[in-house]
């Protein structure tokens, strides 16, 4: 569904990775978090509206550049 977007996506398996569900205080699975510059934006958990989701995602895409990952690593 979003593979056609440029921003940087990461799935964690909440089961795997005990830690970081604590962290993030996901107390359901699925759950699906959006953040931008770093701050939580957007939940949705137990039950996606996918069309939601694309929408949110679709927005925040609208209004973030394309992120050049080699510029963020060179001097």
């Amino acid at each position: 569904m979003f593979e056609d977007t440029d921003l940087p996506m990461l799935a964690l398996d909440a089961f795997e990775v005990p830690e970081v569900a604590g962290t993030f205080q996901v107390m359901t699975a699925p759950a699906i978090l959006v953040f931008y510059q770093g701050k939580e934006v957007h939940r949705q958990a137990r039950f996606i509206d996918f069309d939601r989701l694309q929408m949110i995602i679709q927005n925040y895409q609208a209004i973030t550049e394309p992120t050049n990952y080699t510029d963020l690593f060179t001097n």
